[in-house]
């Protein structure tokens, strides 16, 4: 904050730990591995909730700090990469099972949004390969196809009142963000829904 780097080895030590965690995501998602619920699989990443989340954060810091992480290790930046496409680029290119994406038909929620707004801002800032870079953000398009389709038009939540941060919020997130990455080229802010 203060621009001095005062706070740079407490922010790596973080990040750091973050990496070494086991599962990023609640201890109550660990039924949607392969494995059943219980302990979870290192071997199979998911994309759940917290996980993106984590994403996110990592991603956001990795954007702003990353040549500042480089002058102390080149180690900080590889495992920060290392880390997103292990968790989260592989397993959204290779997977259309997970239940919030909405292509194998069924109940999508909330979940849909919050989720590809965070996948979406892993592959902005970590995809170099410009084929899996379109191709991941048209699937996200697709997938929050789905949403809004199911979406009402009064802009409410069957979770609740207070979950609108992460309904309408997170869609009109990652639509903002999908429209600057297009340089404005694909505008969506301009439907009914999304003036109420």
């Amino acid at each position: 904050m203060d621009g001095r780097g005062k706070y740079f080895n407490q922010i790596i030590n973080g990040l750091w730990a973050l990496c070494e965690t086991t599962y990023w995501g609640l201890s109550a998602t660990t039924d949607l591995q392969r494995c059943g619920p219980g302990l979870p699989d290192i071997k199979e990443s998911i994309i759940e909730l917290r996980v993106g989340e984590v994403a996110n954060l990592l991603s956001w810091t990795y954007y702003f700090f990353h040549s500042e992480f480089d002058k102390r290790s080149k180690r900080i930046n590889e495992r920060i990469e290392y880390e997103i496409n292990r968790r989260i680029l592989e397993p959204y290119y290779s997977r259309n099972n997970f239940w919030w994406i909405g292509f194998n038909g069924g109940f999508v929620n909330n979940r849909n949004p919050w989720c590809n707004y965070n996948v979406l801002t892993a592959i902005v800032l970590f995809e170099n390969d410009p084929v899996k870079r379109q191709d991941g953000i048209l699937k996200t398009m697709s997938s929050v196809d789905y949403f809004i389709n199911y979406y009402k038009k009064d802009g409410a939540c069957e979770e609740g009142v207070t979950y609108w941060k992460h309904t309408g919020g997170k869609l009109y997130e990652y639509l903002l963000l999908l429209q600057a990455i297009s340089k404005k080229k694909l505008i969506f802010l301009i439907s009914p829904l999304s003036k109420t």
